[in-house]
């Protein structure tokens, strides 16, 4: 073995950096590189190995651990322990090493997974000729954090103060801020390099410096010193994180102390680790190799489709009805449009169809412009749907409905449909109570009443529009329709909303803004992708 060479993204890049660290201290050869230098396949070195880091087997990881053939050997660290996601790896010759962590995925930060990657990183540099692992107990010292000072993780101003080379293994801890508290990633300056502009550029704005401190870092408590009077007490703070041993069981101990601050900072700002912004929007970036990033057939062209061969098609349900004096008729079939594309985006191989933009819409009616499928209509459409896909190929099919009023017809014709593509694996979200629950649940984050919220234009469905469309939406318009409570939804819109409800609202869109409407939509995708999933365990 001539040289080690290692890489990860994420968290999981900081645990490439500490093998390469390790292994360099101890005189061996090693090199880190981000997962980006597999863009491009690399030059075979056959003397070398790689060690590829990744708790979760993010998607772009394959792009390093196809390039077996090309290395002595191929290192997998991952958390994921499912031997369908590693077999691929395994039979072309890869080693799999787990760590624990495999139940964080559902989170954007993490915590197990790094500290239980950082021990791996230094036990594998033991194997490839660096220093001993240290002990068990040395271990479960480490990650045990002493008494930890306050600090405000959140700052506008914060930045970490290290010293030597310990900068380069903090990737980590500044991820704590990014990922933990979604605020900017604080820079990590030397000590030294301070007075060199960082110190002019914050010496008359409020700032915070937290110096992660080693006793192993000779003539740094001088320099610290040394800094601290030049600060000026009424808006700068010097905070020292002082980890009891040196490196590398100081890293351990600074992300211990870097966790407690973070989980206490995101409970305090109710920080939402599951919806975080953005959740899904990041596919095109997060997996490079999914192949095409378009998934709406109404976008592609045929020879597109062959190639893609999807397994999972997408049929969304919309509707073509009145939505209050203030959202257009196309309403139903927008927000599935939109809810299609992002399910589909969240899935392996999914296609999504145009959602279909005429429903059961019977209940609206009575107010002019409202076009009104029958159950029948709707149950051929969708039959003779399905038997084309089957016909092309296609595997599964997930039938859901933006408008609510296609729900009792799809739940009473599951057997139908499926009869009608009997090779075809048909599933269904039809859990319209359930979803109704999930929404007025985020509402309520907002401070808003569910007969806020409402359960037709009101505040969540304006809200969605805002996020989506809103130069559709007639604010002008705004009024409060049906807000009184009441335990049977079902019973104002049937047979005719415009008996309860003469504006045809139920709710008040009066609160609705773009930020809420983008919870919502993440809420209802996070639905579909739960019904999906569980149709799918019945299917074993």
């Amino acid at each position: 073995m001539r040289r080690v060479v290692a890489t990860g993204v994420g968290s999981s890049a900081a645990h490439a950096a500490l093998l390469v660290h390790t292994l360099r201290t101890a005189g061996r050869d090693a090199l880190g590189v981000p997962l980006s230098t597999f863009l491009a396949p690399p030059a075979p070195a056959p003397d070398d190995v790689l060690v590829v880091f990744s708790q979760g087997l993010s998607p772009n990881v394959r792009l390093a651990l196809e390039t077996t053939d090309g290395w002595r050997r191929v290192v997998l660290v991952t958390a994921v322990t499912a031997p369908s996601r590693l077999a691929p790896f395994r039979a072309a010759g890869g080693v799999v090493q787990t760590i624990d962590g495999e139940d964080e995925f559902g989170t954007l930060v993490r915590v197990v997974g790094p500290m239980t990657g950082y021990i791996a990183a230094l036990r594998l540099a033991a194997v490839l000729g660096g220093p001993a692992a240290p002990s068990a107990a040395a271990l479960v010292a480490a990650c045990t954090p002493s008494v930890v000072p306050h600090i405000d993780l959140g700052s506008d101003r914060l930045a970490f103060v290290t010293s030597d080379t310990y900068g380069e293994l903090t990737q980590n801890l500044q991820y704590k801020v990014l990922e933990g508290l979604l605020r900017p990633l604080p820079p990590v300056w030397d000590v030294l390099q301070l007075a060199h502009g960082p110190f002019q550029e914050r010496a008359t704005e409020p700032a915070t410096f937290v110096a992660l401190t080693r006793p192993d870092a000779r003539g740094e408590a001088e320099a610290l010193d040394r800094f601290a009077s030049m600060l000026d007490p009424t808006r700068h703070a010097l905070v020292r994180l002082a980890a009891r041993s040196g490196l590398p069981l100081a890293l351990l101990e600074h992300e211990a102390m870097l966790n407690t601050l973070m989980l206490d900072a995101i409970a305090a700002r109710a920080v939402d680790q599951v919806h975080w912004p953005g959740r899904g929007a990041d596919a095109p970036l997060y997996d490079l190799t999914a192949g095409p990033t378009e998934h709406r057939l109404a976008r592609l062209v045929w020879p597109e489709v062959a190639h893609q061969r999807p397994c999972l098609v997408i049929i969304p349900l919309g509707a073509t009805e009145q939505h209050g004096p203030h959202l257009p008729f196309a309403t139903d079939t927008l927000i599935a449009d939109a809810l299609g594309a992002r399910l589909a985006a969240r899935c392996d191989n999914a296609m999504v169809l145009p959602a279909l933009p005429i429903g059961c819409s019977s209940e609206h009616m009575g107010f002019p412009g409202t076009i009104d499928l029958g159950r029948e209509t709707l149950v051929a459409v969708l039959a003779d749907t399905l038997d084309s896909l089957a016909r092309h190929g296609v595997e599964d099919a997930f039938i859901f409905s933006a408008h609510g009023g296609n729900a009792a017809t799809l739940r009473a014709e599951l057997a139908t449909l499926a009869a009608a593509a009997p090779d075809l694996h048909l599933q269904m979200a039809t859990d319209l109570d359930g979803l109704t629950a999930r929404l007025h649940a985020e509402a309520r984050t907002f401070g808003l009443s569910a007969e806020t919220a409402g359960h037709h234009a009101g505040e969540i469905e304006t809200s969605i529009m805002l996020a989506l469309h809103p130069e559709l939406v007639r604010a002008n318009a705004f009024a409060p329709g049906y807000v009184s409570p009441t335990a049977d939804p079902r019973a104002l819109f049937y047979p005719d909303l415009r008996v309860h409800a003469a504006n045809g609202t139920v709710g008040d869109p009066r609160g609705a803004s773009a930020l809420h409407g983008e919870r919502y939509l993440t809420a209802w995708t996070d639905e579909l992708v739960a019904a999906l999933g569980a149709a799918a365990k019945k299917r074993v």
